[in-house]
């Protein structure tokens, strides 16, 4: 990341240190660590093999923000990101 390589390269900076970017792009550890620590977040479900099978039927409420887990800030989020029913959400797997 840009602050990672300004950390090495020991230039100053505003923003936060490159271990809280890598932490927060992670949106499964953010989830759970925020968690962990008693603050409420909507309700979410991963959505990867890796993670086991994705929920037949989502729970969670309408409408729905479908995102990769592994992005930064907004990047990957469109339009169709957004899903208001479990058809559009299947469509989206």
């Amino acid at each position: 990341s840009a602050a990672a390589l300004l950390e090495w390269l020991n230039v100053p900076f505003t923003g936060c240190p490159s271990p809280c970017l890598a932490v927060g792009r992670d949106k499964i550890r953010t989830k759970h660590l925020l968690a962990a620590g008693g603050l409420p977040t909507p309700a979410y479900a991963v959505v990867d093999p890796a993670h086991g099978p994705a929920p037949k039927k989502w729970a969670g409420g309408w409408p729905a923000i479908v995102k990769p887990a592994l992005q930064d800030a907004s990047v990957g989020i469109d339009q169709g990101s957004v899903v208001t029913s479990q058809k559009e959400l299947d469509a989206r797997r």
